[in-house]
């Protein structure tokens, strides 16, 4: 009896462990291909017989061309899906909140660090699997990302039932003015492109010194800006580095440039499954709200001074939590 109870065990672990794999590398190979398997797969149907599948998806992407800058159409029941759990199980994820946040207000979680490709954002605002809608009642998730992401056919779907919304200014001041009594709750990943260029294992570097969109349209609105950091999102991938000056890194400057978007060159657990992240503990720790007063028109002044209040909580919140990366007490963060 007790060998057919280990056998069952090691077969359960073993079961739960291809789950998890698989539930984190479906992120992953999506976040990388969905977008051009779209592209692919509509010219490809029209050269078939269901070629009126491409033309009447068409008419609908035309139709529906707005939708990611007006407040998408998140589906509940996508964003607890079971195949998110396993996914969160897989590092794990763990979303931590510091002090409550009063739902008939509007926020801003601006998002750190950026990572390879975004794993605790996307699992924490897209998703139900930290218990996002549980920890912070009353308030409405949105994962803002790049508009070219929305632009891809079939992938923009996928995104949108998620919850996910373009971060272009038009999106966001959509979301703040058509609920002026709050509840909206818009994560922004602030470093975007350039911070994916400075994310390696041990990196705290964070481009936010010249990002201060998000802080005007935070005046302009009247929005709370709430600081996340994500403790571990930069260890999930090894990552090749291209010194500053060489060809690789031009390269990489120039792709960034014409695309918006670049991705260093990487691997996870291991060089042939380059996809699958290390199994390393996530720690998305939510700060304190900084209340903002609207201001419609804000002077450079009152961006900067709000600016520099947030930077400053940032580094506080990385400096009391950074014990959860086993960051030794000299190591601290680096706003570039």
């Amino acid at each position: 009896m007790t060998t057919i109870m280990i056998r069952k065990q090691l077969l359960g672990d073993y079961g739960s462990a291809v789950k998890q794999t698989v539930g984190v590398s479906h992120f992953s190979i999506l976040f990388m291909f969905g977008g051009w398997t779209g592209v692919f797969l509509i010219l490809y149907l029209l050269f078939t017989e269901y070629w009126y599948l491409s033309l009447l998806y068409g008419a609908w992407y035309y139709y529906d061309r707005k939708t990611h800058l007006t407040g998408g159409r998140g589906k509940d029941s996508v964003r607890r899906w079971r195949i998110w759990d396993y996914y969160r199980d897989y590092f794990p994820v763990k979303l931590v909140k510091t002090c409550d946040l009063d739902p008939n207000r509007n926020y801003i979680f601006p998002c750190h660090p950026h990572g390879i490709m975004c794993f605790a954002p996307f699992l924490n605002f897209s998703t139900e699997a930290s218990g996002f809608s549980k920890t912070f009642p009353g308030l409405e998730p949105h994962l803002m990302t790049l508009s070219i992401q929305y632009k891809y056919p079939l992938f923009r779907e996928y995104m949108m039932c998620s919850g996910a919304v373009d971060v272009a200014k038009e999106s966001v001041e959509w979301h703040l003015k058509s609920h002026p009594k709050g509840g909206q709750a818009l994560a922004i990943v602030v470093g975007g492109a350039a911070e994916v260029l400075v994310t390696k294992p041990g990196s705290t570097e964070l481009k936010l010194k010249n990002r201060k969109g998000f802080v005007k349209m935070a005046l302009r609105h009247g929005a709370s800006l709430v600081p996340v950091y994500s403790f571990g999102e930069n260890e999930l991938f090894n990552v090749v580095e291209n010194a500053e000056g060489s060809w690789g890194w031009a390269f990489q400057q120039i792709v960034m440039k014409i695309f918006g978007y670049n991705l260093p060159i990487f691997y996870g657990r291991s060089k042939f499954f380059f996809m699958v992240p290390n199994k390393t503990p996530i720690y998305s720790i939510v700060g304190e709200p900084i209340h903002v007063d609207k201001v419609e028109s804000p002077t450079p002044e009152q961006v900067e001074q709000l600016h520099q209040r947030y930077v400053h909580a940032v580094v506080s919140l990385f400096e009391k939590h950074k014990h959860l990366a086993n960051f030794p007490k000299e190591k601290h963060l680096i706003v570039s």
